[in-house]
């Protein structure tokens, strides 16, 4: 999981520690990829919710199925757009 987090923080040009600090705020520090916001639904590692995750081509409920590294991919897509 580290090691992909790099590599998508190289991606993303920005510093890995960052991206590990959004992932484990989001994820309560617990950087499980099925964890479910009981309030909005939100889910995964930056906590995407519905809508989100549809513009990514992919649901919540697909999201949550996937390992952490699996997820790491979608956090790429997401925050490429923002890249550095």
């Amino acid at each position: 999981f580290t090691a992909q987090v790099v590599t998508v923080a190289e991606n993303l040009s920005i510093h890995p520690d960052w991206l590990m600090t959004v992932i484990c705020f989001e994820t309560g520090c617990s950087f499980r990829a099925n964890i479910v916001n009981r309030y909005s639904g939100a889910t995964g590692l930056i906590q995407f919710i519905p809508s989100t995750a549809q513009r990514l081509g992919t649901t919540t409920g697909q999201l949550a199925r996937l390992n952490s590294v699996e997820q790491l991919s979608y956090v790429e897509r997401y925050f490429l757009p923002y890249k550095g």
